[in-house]
């Protein structure tokens, strides 16, 4: 069992009260000698030379103070007992340079998944996406179902190997660690499925993505139903303008016009020209049309040669 660490803590601390214990008595020693005998020690044989630990000027703390300070805060990874070496080798050259294909393939066709799980299979991606989606993200979901299926294939073996315990050897210890691998694992494989969607999602529409998001995986990444839930999501998204009612805000916004304008028509100064036309308005504030000033230079000219006309024949 993996030693707590409280007992590694009183460990070091025992070992620390017994070297300053030995540092302690070397120096009583050494302050009881003579002179003579100080000289000698001053420069001894460096095979024979004691250890002395430089006095920090730190205070031994009692244990109910050490139990009050609580443990101490340790960024150290904790690690369980050691395995045997011959398991370590024959697993740690896989962890550096990994495994050959001959021997993978053997290792893969060795294991095969229960008849009766076949979730355990990597998802394959819908038919329907074959023939939309461009290579280079079919050959990126393909990498990556391959290491899918790997995962697969080792839960398998794990679980049939738990399932032996279960039914020849029910040890309690051996069931429970293997669960938690099987667990572990299990999450694992399901994280590659959201990878794998989420990859592949960002080429879909967003109305797609949406309806496919609650669809479980089955035996296609997103499930067999994909081609009926695209059409039913376009159907929805067709008939939406008929479906859905209007907004509060469209109808609060048509009853603000309509009642400003019935207190703008109610007002005296109804008949007062727009903002864009104050401008052009004469110094009497009275509203002048547009085409008046074009009037006035009209009849101007007609009154000129008016003018001109009854001058000629008055001389």
């Amino acid at each position: 069992m993996p030693k707590s660490r409280e007992e590694k803590l009183w460990k070091k601390l025992k070992k620390l009260e017994e070297k300053i214990k030995k540092s302690q008595s070397r120096r009583r020693r050494i302050r009881s000698l003579s002179s003579s005998e100080r000289e000698s020690v001053d420069d001894p044989d460096p095979n024979e030379r004691p250890e002395v630990i430089e006095d920090t000027g730190t205070q031994q703390l009692q244990d109910d103070v050490l139990i009050a300070l609580g443990n101490p805060s340790c960024s150290d990874k904790s690690y369980s007992e050691s395995i045997h070496p011959e398991i370590i080798r024959r697993v740690e050259n896989v962890l550096t340079s990994g495994l050959e294909k001959e021997r993978k393939d053997e290792l893969l066709k060795k294991y095969l998944i229960p008849n009766n799980f076949a979730l355990l299979e990597a998802p394959k991606l819908n038919r329907e996406l074959e023939g939309l989606l461009s290579d280079p993200i079919k050959e990126r979901d393909k990498r990556i179902e391959e290491r899918q299926q790997q995962l697969g294939v080792a839960l398998s073996a794990v679980l049939s190997c738990l399932d032996n315990f279960v039914k020849v050897d029910p040890n309690p210890a051996k069931i429970e660690v293997l669960t938690d691998v099987a667990r572990l694992l299990s999450d694992l494989h399901y994280n590659n499925t959201c990878t794998r969607k989420k990859l592949v999602a960002v080429n879909l529409d967003k109305d797609i993505v949406k309806t496919t998001e609650s669809a479980k995986r089955d035996s296609f990444l997103f499930g067999e139903r994909f081609n009926e839930d695209v059409k039913t999501a376009n159907a929805i998204k067709k008939a939406a303008p008929s479906i859905l009612k209007k907004s509060n805000f469209t109808r609060k916004m048509g009853q603000t016009r309509q009642s400003n304008y019935t207190q703008f028509k109610n007002k005296e100064n109804f008949n007062a020209p727009p903002q864009a036309n104050r401008a052009k308005q004469g110094r009497g504030g009275r509203y002048q049309p547009r085409n008046s000033g074009r009037q006035q230079q009209q009849q101007q000219p007609h009154q000129k040669k008016a003018y001109r006309h009854k001058s000629v024949r008055q001389t």
